[in-house]
């Protein structure tokens, strides 16, 4: 008679002394000894052959080596996230097999799960793979950025990674480090619209034109609203929205400039902290606010 083999894995809470423990696995009575902790030990079943149990997908968690805290919780974990082969992880992301090998290269996942020579990943690497889709198709984003992006979610966690690519979303058009200033004529040229719709949205307050020199001057910044506002317009959206947009957010700026005279300027000054520290906590600050802004944003809006 053939001999089938598996691992069985129990778990048993030890209370006084006893000589021996009965249990039932895969069907069968087995008579196990005392065990040494309360951590799950192996035994030898009659379950499934040899060949069967080698591809059984769960077989990969029930050989792992027991009897110590850090196995017992590798094990754990591993039951709730199964592992997934490469070709696995390819028809479940939509990413080609080639691609997952040359991210890995560049170090864009996780370091794949080793068992003897075959990698495997989890919900991990699978989650990993959906962001670098999103940022490369939605965002166009180079993979040198998407890289570190993903280093900060790493070290941060996912807050920290959706402020940084918010603020590198919002970051003014620059050109060799300096704000980019657009004359009437070149802004035109650059968002193809009218000078008589360039004078309409400045008139409305949206657009934010500067006085340098006594010419008048744009930025990057103009340029992006004139893109948001003629996108707008495309889904059929009235230039009046934004405008009722821009009024509730004035009174809430006024409600924000009070706050931070009251509990940050005055903090900032009393402790003496350098200018360029103070600029790098407002920008964090502004980026904290803008996302709490659209999160609570999405939340009413889908409410209603």
């Amino acid at each position: 008679m053939e001999r089938h083999s598996a691992i069985c894995c129990l778990s048993i809470s030890v209370v006084g002394n006893y000589s021996g423990h009965l249990a039932v696995c895969g069907g069968l009575p087995i008579l196990v000894g005392p065990p040494q902790a309360p951590y799950p030990f192996s035994c030898e079943v009659q379950t499934l052959p040899p060949a069967a149990a080698k591809s059984a997908p769960h077989t990969k968690y029930l050989r792992t080596a027991v009897g110590s805290e850090e196995s017992r919780r590798e094990l754990m974990h591993n039951t709730v996230q199964p592992l997934l082969r490469i070709d696995d992880l390819a028809h479940l992301s939509g990413v080609p097999s080639r691609t997952i090998r040359f991210y890995n290269t560049e170090g864009l996942l996780p370091i794949p799960i080793m068992q003897g020579r075959v990698a495997y990943y989890n919900q991990e690497h699978l989650l990993v793979l959906n962001l670098i889709k999103e940022f490369k198709e939605q965002q166009n984003l180079p993979l040198e950025v998407i890289k570190q992006l993903l280093e900060i979610r790493a070290h941060h966690g996912d807050i920290q990674m959706n402020l940084a690519l918010k603020q590198r979303l919002l970051r003014p058009l620059t050109s060799g480090g300096q704000e980019v200033k657009l004359t009437k004529e070149e802004l035109i040229q650059q968002a193809g619209v009218t000078g008589e719709q360039i004078e309409e949205l400045a008139h409305q307050g949206l657009l934010f034109p500067l006085e340098i020199e006594g010419a008048t001057l744009f930025t990057g910044d103009d340029a992006l609203l004139l893109q948001l506002y003629q996108r707008l317009e495309q889904l059929g959206l009235p230039v009046a929205l934004p405008a009722l947009i821009r009024f509730q957010l004035r009174q809430l700026a006024r409600s924000e400039r009070a706050a931070f005279e009251q509990h940050v300027f005055a903090r900032w000054r009393e402790s003496g902290m350098p200018i360029e520290q103070q600029t790098r906590q407002f920008e964090e600050i502004l980026t904290l606010t803008d996302t709490l802004i659209s999160v609570l944003h999405r939340k009413l809006l889908y409410q209603m």
